[in-house]
């Protein structure tokens, strides 16, 4: 207990502890000096700030004597008689300045008015630029600038009447001026966070997702986080690159009124009952000058040009030193050149220009005006380009007899240099070397074959568009077969992958066979049933994904053919082109859309060849220049023939 009443002498004696538990319990934490006094032994106990523990030690409490005692009181009191040392009594009494009330009255009194202020209020206190606030106690102090508005800042929100904030939110989608945007990058601006109403300023032009840019124009963002590669529904681009400001000082939709032209605005020009006009720049080095001489007399540069009569005729022929003579009239005709054409055009003469080698001048559409067409485009039939009506017999052959006797389909490189033949009388495939490209006449055998063992009947033959695969349509079997060329169009390189697509479901005579040109696409000619038939191929250029499409083509019904023994494509799949060796003729059929033969329809165009004894493959040239066809054998010619479009 003695401890215990010495305790309340000294703050940093904690007291008796019958155990450490007990300490810890009461006091997990102590604090710097503190102690305790714990167990029946007495010891004393001390908070260690450095481990954060309490420590034991060792050492016993024991007893003492007190040798004084000192009182210490709050603010307002005040203390006599302390310390005691031996014996005494402490004092305390109210401080100087202090009062007890026992009774409290308050007069009435008027209410406060309004303080007043000096016109400055000073003091070290105080910084430059701060502001002066009311605190929590309502206590008037400075306020530190990095913390409130400065004075200077406060002046800027002078005049605001409603919330910053809802007016900020007013501004959303805005335009704002970001700066400047090089289109040459080919992406938009603002890396994929532009917000709506961000605008930029081309400064390099370029095109980007299909959307051309000139320097000057405007691009501004329409979405929040605008694409940086996608224009639709993203960006709106302003085009100021030719816009006019404005006409004669006014905008918008400008109609010229009385008093907008005058002799300021244009050169020479008098008002009278009949106009006139001189200084007229006439945009030629020397001559110049046009001036009125006299009544209905004008020159140029001093030399007068000769009056026209009441009757249109000229009275002096001669316009100018030219040697453009046209009915006796010498004329000079501006910037033409040997070669070029004129025509009328409401009663004005218009110049057509030269055309260039093999071009042929033929009536636009509409029957206003002549126009140069290429040769290889049907210009010289009148005719579009893969119409059949502009193709004619080239007189150009290709024997293919001393390889086999029986030549059924042709087929050529995607460059023309290579040319390859299908016997049925050897069952081979051939391939020749043409020097020029395209041209049949300079055609070589390469001594290079491949004898197919797959079919006894190989009716057709193509190739991949890289060369790398072939196949071979068979009438005995009716199927398709696949091939692979380790060297591409190459066929001594040929080697059979195990692949066929069976067409006996669609029709039992096969005769012909030809592929779209990414090879997702079949075409299959069939006899039996005079129908041409679709199928699809989900991987390109794989038969064993190959799938009829359900839908086909009856050529006899639509002009009466017999057979199609050869069948063969223009460049976007609008039209097909069937040969049939009975009819010896070549039927154009139009497909509405493309590479769809269910809607296909016949062309009302035909080609006979009637010195032949048949038509059977037939292969299109990409660019339609040329048709080849494989003449029929009884003729004895056993060749490949060409026709050109002219």
């Amino acid at each position: 207990m003695g401890y215990l009443a010495n305790k309340l002498g000294d703050p940093n004696n904690l007291g008796y502890f019958a155990t450490e538990a007990a300490l810890n319990t009461a006091y997990p934490v102590g604090f710097d000096g503190a102690f305790a006094i714990v167990g029946a032994t007495d010891t004393v106990w001390v908070w260690d700030d450095g481990t954060a523990a309490w420590v034991d030690t060792g050492g016993s409490g024991g007893s003492g004597t007190v040798t004084s005692v000192a009182m210490t009181v709050p603010t307002g009191l005040s203390v006599s008689g302390s310390p005691i040392t031996t014996s005494g009594t402490f004092a305390v009494s109210l401080a100087s300045g202090y009062e007890i009330f026992t009774t409290v009255a308050f007069a009435a009194k008027a209410p406060l008015t309004a303080p007043t202020f000096a016109t400055s209020i000073t003091g070290s206190y105080l910084t430059a630029s701060e502001i002066l606030i009311t605190n929590g106690s309502k206590q008037i102090v400075s306020a530190p600038v990095a913390t409130y508005p400065s004075l200077l800042e406060l002046t800027y929100v002078k005049g605001v009447t409603s919330a910053i904030q809802t007016q900020i939110d007013a501004l959303s989608g805005a335009i704002v001026l970001k700066g400047t945007w090089d289109a040459s990058a080919s992406t938009f601006p603002g890396g994929g966070s532009a917000q709506a109403g961000w605008s930029y300023i081309v400064s390099v032009g370029g095109t980007v997702d299909g959307e051309v840019f000139v320097v000057n124009d405007r691009i501004v963002a329409i979405t929040d986080n605008a694409s940086t590669g996608t224009y639709a529904g993203n960006w709106h681009k302003l085009d100021y690159t030719d816009a006019v400001l404005s006409v004669f000082g006014r905008t918008g939709a400008v109609v010229a009124v009385d008093g907008d032209y005058s002799q300021s605005l244009v050169t020479g020009l008098k008002t009278s009952d009949s106009p006139q006009f001189t200084g007229i720049n006439l945009g030629h080095a020397s001559d110049t000058t046009l001036a009125r001489v006299s009544a209905g007399v004008i020159s140029v540069e001093g030399v007068v040009i000769p009056t026209i009569s009441s009757t249109n005729a000229l009275t002096n022929k001669t316009l100018t030193n030219s040697n453009n003579v046209l009915g006796g009239v010498t004329m000079t005709l501006g910037s033409d050149a040997n070669g070029d054409t004129y025509y009328r055009s409401g009663g004005v003469l218009t110049r057509v220009a030269k055309g260039t080698a093999d071009q042929v001048y033929t009536m636009n559409s509409g029957a206003t005006a002549p126009e140069w067409q290429d040769s290889a485009g049907g210009g010289g039939s009148g005719f579009d380009v893969f119409d059949l009506r502009s193709y004619r017999y080239a007189n150009e052959a290709y024997y293919a007899k001393n390889q086999d006797s029986d030549p059924r389909s042709v087929s050529f490189k995607t460059d023309g240099t290579i040319m390859y033949v299908l016997g049925a009388s050897t069952d081979d495939v051939f391939q020749y070397t043409l020097s020029t490209a395209w041209d049949i006449t300079t055609a070589t055998y390469a001594s290079k074959s491949y004898a197919f063992t797959e079919d006894t009947l190989p009716n057709g033959v193509s190739f991949k568009s890289d060369g790398t695969k072939m196949y071979m349509v068979g009438g005995s079997t009716d199927s398709v077969y696949q091939y692979s060329l380790s060297t591409a169009w190459d066929v001594s390189t040929v080697s059979y992958d195990t692949v066929t697509k069976s067409v006996s479901s669609e029709d039992s005579s096969p005769d012909s066979m030809v592929f779209n040109s990414d090879g997702t696409k079949m075409y299959i000619g069939g006899s039996n049933n005079d129908t041409v038939y679709q199928y699809t191929l989900s991987t390109a250029w794989d038969l064993s994904t190959a799938s009829y499409d359900t839908k086909s083509f009856n050529y006899n019904t639509a002009y009466g053919g017999v057979s199609a023994h050869g069948i063969a494509l223009n460049d976007d799949g609008t039209i097909m082109y069937l040969s049939d060796a009975t009819l010896k003729c070549i039927a154009e059929i139009t497909l509405s859309t493309a590479y769809d033969v269910s809607t296909a329809s016949y062309a009302n165009k035909m080609m006979f060849n009637p010195t032949t004894t048949g038509i059977y493959g037939i292969f299109m040239q990409a660019n339609g220049n040329r048709l080849f066809a494989v003449d029929g054998v009884s003729s004895g010619l056993n060749s490949v023939i060409s026709y050109i479009n002219w």
